[in-house]
């Protein structure tokens, strides 16, 4: 009679796992164990994870635990019994006197999962080298950015020396006319002594071409000057133009910084999403 019980067991279930398995996982595999051997076994025709009726697992390690404790286990099969990653439960069926007259396990395939944690993991790897690469751009662009200044506060100190200079040439001009209005007063008395004052005469010729050379060289020395300031703002315009390109790639770092950051805490969640 109680044969008769365990039958009706095992037959109801074997009516009900087709059921259960199409509301299920494609590839979720479901096998009935008599004694440890494979009475049927529930699968999607295309998969190839699934056992013949017959097959001996009796020495399974998780059947043996599940016969000798009565209590379901989680179960990983290794990959070289069917060639893919399978894990599932193990479970006992139990008749109303709390025997143990079968053994039902689920399967599933974890090929995918495995690929999509080695691939978050590749891709959490390469984000890294990409944040370490970025981040070493990030510090030449500020490094950059610290020597435009210095080359500002340069050019700043060379315009401040350039008009000193200016000022000196100014004075100097300043000095060449007053030599050449005393050049002029000198040659007037010289003219009104006469034969007197000829010796004098020389002396007022040569302050006059003393002051028309100074003036003449105080000119070409502005010019210079005037030129080199030119020099020197083309200088200031291309550090500020190089300022700006900077400052411009430092914010475009920053923010590809913050979206690999993003990007980087997704792959993680994702690594630990396939680990559970």
């Amino acid at each position: 009679m109680e044969d008769l019980h365990n039958n009706d067991i095992i037959n109801a279930l074997k009516i009900s796992i087709p059921y259960l398995r199409q509301l299920t996982k494609d590839d979720l595999v479901i096998t009935l164990f008599i004694d440890g051997i494979c009475d049927s076994c529930y699968c999607d025709p295309n998969s190839d994870a699934g056992v013949e009726p017959g097959f001996d697992m009796s020495n399974d390690p998780s059947l043996l635990e599940v016969l000798r404790t009565g209590k379901p286990v989680h179960n990983v099969l290794p990959r070289e019994l069917f060639g893919k990653a399978i894990e599932g439960e193990v479970v006992p069926v139990k008749n109303s006197n709390n025997e143990v007259i079968a053994v039902l396990t689920s399967g599933y395939e974890t090929e995918k999962l495995f690929q999509v944690e080695a691939s978050s993991f590749e891709l959490s790897e390469s984000i890294d080298q990409i944040n370490q690469t970025i981040g070493n751009i990030s510090s030449s662009a500020e490094s950059l950015n610290h020597q435009i200044k210095v080359i500002k506060d340069c050019l700043q100190e060379i315009t401040s020396e350039i008009q000193n200079i200016n000022k000196e040439v100014d004075n100097i001009q300043k000095s060449a006319n007053q030599s050449n209005m005393l050049a002029l007063n000198a040659s007037i008395e010289a003219a009104r002594a006469g034969e007197a004052g000829r010796g004098f005469t020389v002396v007022a010729s040569e302050m006059g071409k003393f002051s028309k050379d100074s003036t003449a060289s105080a000119k070409r020395i502005n010019d210079k000057i005037t030129k080199l300031l030119s020099y020197v703002d083309q200088l200031n315009d291309q550090s500020n133009q190089a300022n700006e390109i900077s400052e411009t790639q430092k914010t475009g770092v920053d923010h590809i910084l913050d979206a690999i950051h993003t990007i980087s805490k997704n792959a993680k969640e994702l690594n630990e999403l396939a680990k559970s």
